[in-house]
């Protein structure tokens, strides 16, 4: 039945956002951490918004380039 599909649907878009919540929260503190590491500090800012910008520059340039369905 329909229903049975549905509640099917809802639980892959459950279990999607949470692997979205956990990788986010690991994507999103790994650019400090990098930063205050490997850069003076001085130079950690910079570090810091280019390595946490490289993340979305790359889903933008996928959408912009990637192969286009017809």
């Amino acid at each position: 039945p329909k229903h049975d599909i549905e509640i099917v649907h809802y639980r892959f878009i459950i279990i999607g956002q949470g692997l979205n919540g956990v990788a986010t929260s690991i994507l999103m503190t790994t650019p400090p951490a990098v930063s205050k590491t490997w850069f003076l500090a001085t130079e950690r800012t910079t570090a810091t918004a280019v390595s946490a910008l490289s993340c979305a520059v790359g889903a933008a340039t996928a959408f912009l380039f990637g192969k286009q369905k017809s």
